[in-house]
């Protein structure tokens, strides 16, 4: 069980209805990843996946609307956003909306990071209208290395071969 707390520190599936109770504290819940091929990583719908929600009901005063659009701030580099008054100030970020399609799913999935450090783009999304909505699974362990991780690798076993034979020179 701790190991699902430290879980639901990190990453909360925050459920946003028109109406019900809100919820004081995260709830645990558990069901499979989807199976492949609507999610990459969900093998054969047999992977387990646990996470955590909340839900926050809309009051009327929670999101602003721009042309039947809603708003949206960035709170965090790691893709929190929020639709609350307080969020929506700074500079005005206006990307196109395009269709959601396989090809941009799988650039999404499969090209997302370039280093070791970069965390992919892991939510399974394939069910966006059943509970629990968006589940989160770190896929970096799943995917391979990336391109740029694999260069610095062979760059380093290059410069230890070289090493070697500079070393094997001098001992001559």
């Amino acid at each position: 069980m701790a190991g699902l707390a430290v879980l639901m520190r990190f990453h909360k599936n925050e459920i946003r209805p028109m109406g019900g109770e809100r919820s004081h504290s995260e709830a645990p819940f558990y069901s499979t990843l989807t199976a492949e091929p609507y999610y990459p990583f969900g093998k054969n719908g047999s992977v387990m996946h646990r996470g955590c929600a909340k839900t926050y009901p809309l009051t009327g005063n929670d999101l602003t609307f721009e042309n039947q659009n809603p708003l949206f701030g960035i709170r965090a580099c790691s893709n929190v956003f929020s639709g609350a008054v307080y969020d929506l100030q700074g500079d005005r970020f206006n990307p196109p909306l395009k269709r959601l399609t396989d090809d941009m799913l799988n650039e999404w999935y499969f090209n997302h990071y370039d280093s070791e450090g970069e965390m992919p783009f892991s939510h399974d999304i394939a069910d966006p209208f059943s509970y629990p909505y968006i589940k989160y699974h770190y896929a970096g362990t799943d995917l391979p290395k990336p391109k740029q991780y694999l260069a610095n690798v062979l760059a380093n076993y290059v410069k230890m071969i070289y090493n070697l034979i500079l070393n094997l020179k001098k001992g001559k």
